[in-house]
């Protein structure tokens, strides 16, 4: 149905188009839509954009264009003011308003408790790293493989236990994507991040041991895709809004680095 049908439809049932308030409801819901087998069509959400910016229909909050919602391979038009989520696991990604597409609606939970903020305590990062999401980072502007930017985040700080960067978390992966956007030019590229499939290939996993799970928050459509069968480590796809993707672990690249790995 078209968009104004979809939030009609919904309002009959007492609520309105899908807004995603968190990463973490952003992830529940496209684990859903996997569980239940959907694999054809999209569904309406409550995103639209007014002046060139995005927004939640409803709640009006702010929606950056990037990580950890939208797909990087769908173009922005002058026609794709509204924002479809794909049924096959995927990101949001815009869409002109007239399309047709499934409604997904929400209602607000009954009794459901307010909801904890999720920002970190405050921490002092010594230099050069920055305080970003109550954990301490670093953009190492070296060109080194996989093994050598690890070397090189060690040696950063005597006597301080330093890595590459473990974005364990969808909320601490958006918050470093915004510190990358707003740090200076030339890092838009590829950035290597402690993480690698030596165990198991194909599973992806951070320096600490958690496990990266496939698709939707933290990768690339398409990742990680071994190619050449030679892909082992992983990285920041900068061009991609800095989703996760495989890359040749002797390739060169800057990182980024952490304090407490």
């Amino acid at each position: 149905m078209l968009r104004g049908e979809a939030i009609n439809y919904c309002l009959g049932l007492g609520a309105y188009l899908a807004e995603f308030n968190t990463c973490s409801d952003f992830v529940d819901i496209i684990r859903a839509l996997d569980v239940a087998g959907f694999n054809a069509g999209s569904f309406w959400t409550g995103a639209v954009k007014f002046a060139d910016l995005w927004s939640w229909e409803t709640s009006g909050a702010s929606l950056v264009y990037g990580a950890p919602y939208w797909t990087p391979f769908v173009p922005l038009t002058n026609v794709s003011d509204c924002a479809v989520v794909d049924s096959r696991g995927s990101y949001m990604e815009p869409s002109d308003c007239f399309s047709i597409a499934f409604p997904m609606c929400e209602t607000p939970a009954v009794n459901s408790k307010e909801e904890e903020s999720r920002k970190a305590p405050k921490v002092v990062c010594q230099a050069p790293f920055t305080e970003v999401g109550g954990r301490c980072f670093y953009i190492n502007q070296n060109f080194l493989t996989w093994e050598n930017a690890r070397t090189s985040c060690q040696n950063l700080i005597s006597g301080t236990v330093v890595d590459l960067a473990v974005l364990s978390t969808c909320d601490l992966f958006t918050d470093v994507v915004r510190f990358l956007e707003e740090s200076e030019t030339g890092i838009s590229e590829w950035l290597w991040v402690g993480a690698n499939d030596y165990q198991e290939s194909g599973v992806y996993r951070w320096l600490s041991g958690d496990f990266i799970s496939p698709g939707v928050p933290l990768w690339c459509p398409g990742q990680p895709n071994n190619f050449g069968e030679n892909q082992n480590c992983a990285m920041l796809w900068g061009k991609n809004f800095y989703y996760l993707a495989d890359e040749e672990c002797t390739s060169i690249h800057r990182s980024v680095c952490e304090i407490g790995v």
